[in-house]
C-alpha cells in the first residue's frame, strides 16, 4: 500500500461537490485543533501543567514513550507519505488506548480530551482511507489526511507539555 509522498505534496483545493457518505458523516463528529500557528501555540500554551513521578510507573514510563513514537510516526508520515507507517500508528495508538483509557489515575484523567483527540483523528485517518476508492489517494484524501496528523501532532505535545516535559 506504498503510494511514495506525492499524495502529500499535492497542494489541491478540496473539491466542494464531494458526495455525502457514511465517513463523511463519521468525519463531522472529530474534533480538530484550529487551522492557525498562532492559534495552536496559544492553545498548547494553555494547557494544565501537572507533576507526575516517572520512578516506579511503568505504565507512565511506557506512555511517554509510546508518546515519543508516534509523534515520530506522525512525523515521518507527513514526511515521507509512506502508507505503512499507518500500521506503525496503529499499534502505537492502539497501546496508548489500552493504558490510558478508563483509567482513574489523574495523570491519565488530566489528558483525556487530548487523547481522544488523538483516538478520533487516528480513526479518522483510516475512515478516509478506506473509504477512497481508488488506490491513489486524491487531493481533498490527502489534505483530510495532513489536517488529521496536524491535529494528533498538537495533542500529543500538550500532553508532553502537561506533564512538564517541554
Amino acid at each position: 500500500m506504498d503510494q511514495g509522498k506525492e499524495w502529500l505534496e499535492e497542494e489541491q483545493p478540496i473539491e466542494n461537490d464531494v458526495e455525502e457518505s457514511a465517513a463523511v458523516e463519521e468525519l463531522e463528529e472529530v474534533e480538530t485543533v484550529e487551522e492557525t500557528e498562532d492559534e495552536a501555540e496559544i492553545e498548547i500554551e494553555a494547557t494544565e501543567e501537572i507533576e507526575v513521578e516517572l520512578e516506579g510507573n511503568e505504565n507512565l514510563q511506557r506512555f511517554i514513550q509510546l508518546l515519543c513514537d508516534l509523534n515520530n510516526e506522525a512525523a515521518e508520515l507527513l514526511k515521507s507519505g509512506n502508507m505503512e507507517t499507518l500500521f506503525a500508528m496503529n499499534d502505537t495508538v492502539e497501546e496508548m488506548f489500552g493504558i490510558q483509557n478508563g483509567s482513574e489515575a489523574v495523570e491519565y484523567t488530566i489528558i483525556d480530551e487530548d487523547c481522544q483527540i488523538i483516538y478520533k483523528n487516528f480513526n479518522a485517518i483510516i475512515t478516509m482511507i478506506q473509504s477512497n476508492e481508488s488506490d491513489e489517494m486524491d487531493a481533498a484524501t490527502s489534505e483530510a489526511v495532513k489536517m488529521f496528523v496536524k491535529n494528533i501532532f498538537e495533542a500529543n505535545v500538550r500532553i508532553v507539555r502537561t506533564y512538564g516535559l517541554a
